[in-house]
């Protein structure tokens, strides 16, 4: 598809198509920018619920020099931002391909650095230094909401966009690890538990989530490394010292056990199965 733009507007241009959204559909052109503003490709894609989202690929590096850019995984973007908004995937089509030469009003949900998908022609947030931090509230407050319907995917890909909007949130990485746990994607989990942990070394639940993980993958001595750390940043935590005595009492190391299972007796009193564990030691 050729598209000629030539405006020096402060806005967005697009040219109508109607080309079904496919796997392996990549959407490429070049582009020019200007010393005041970069440029960025961008795609509009059309639901079967007659709602619409915007996607866009990284901005041009280089002024005054032309650059092929490319908007790739577009079908995947397209399906997590749907499944993030509770509607069907079934039928999904672009409707538009263009140019945007900044960051318009229309768009309430802005593209930043080609990571955001965007909605048009919708009710945003009002402007703000960082929209981005604003809206991130909204998708994992649908995670949250899904997650409790045990809506895995649909959670998933609300998780994901809040991450991509806020990536300093750690308790967003440990929400999103935990979902990518339930799917069994584990390197990802990993990945997530370890991005909060970075991001909020001090907060015991992230190595305590971490610490499970790895006792569930029967990797044992990373499962004690983090679970440790977890009950000296909260000595209190319960499930933590139930986690490290199940090891130890794998381990034929019952003194060890004895003492973790203890300590998520005293500290949760109502927790059976430490009550339990204690007689087994």
């Amino acid at each position: 598809i050729d598209l000629v733009y030539t405006s020096s507007n402060y806005d967005y241009w697009m040219k109508k198509v109607e080309v079904p959204l496919v796997r392996g559909i990549m959407v490429r052109g070049r582009v020019a920018g200007g010393i005041k503003r970069s440029a960025n490709l961008i795609a509009q894609v059309k639901y079967d619920n007659g709602k619409s989202s915007i996607f866009c690929s990284f901005p041009n590096e280089t002024v005054g020099y032309w650059e092929d850019l490319s908007i790739e995984d577009l079908y995947e973007k397209a399906e997590r931002y749907a499944l993030a908004r509770g509607w069907k995937t079934k039928k999904m089509w672009i409707s538009g391909i263009g140019v945007n030469t900044g960051r318009p009003r229309g768009m309430p949900y802005l593209e930043k650095y080609g990571l955001i998908e965007v909605e048009r022609g919708q009710n945003g947030l009002p402007d703000s230094p960082d929209p981005q931090l604003e809206t991130a509230p909204l998708f994992l407050a649908r995670g949250n909401y899904f997650r409790a319907k045990n809506e895995i995917r649909k959670a998933v890909a609300a998780y994901e966009l809040a991450a991509l909007l806020d990536p300093a949130n750690a308790w967003i990485r440990s929400d999103l690890g935990y979902m990518y746990q339930k799917t069994g994607e584990i390197d990802k989990a990993i990945k997530e538990y370890q991005e909060a942990i970075g991001l909020e070394p001090d907060v015991a639940w992230f190595y305590f989530a971490l610490g499970e993980l790895y006792r569930k993958e029967k990797s044992d001595d990373l499962a004690i490394e983090y679970l440790e750390k977890s009950v000296e940043l909260d000595p209190s935590g319960v499930w933590a010292h139930v986690g490290l005595g199940a090891i130890y009492r794998h381990r034929k190391k019952d003194k060890e056990a004895y003492e973790h299972f203890k300590a998520g007796s005293r500290f949760g009193t109502h927790s059976r199965y430490s009550n339990y564990a204690l007689k087994g030691v």
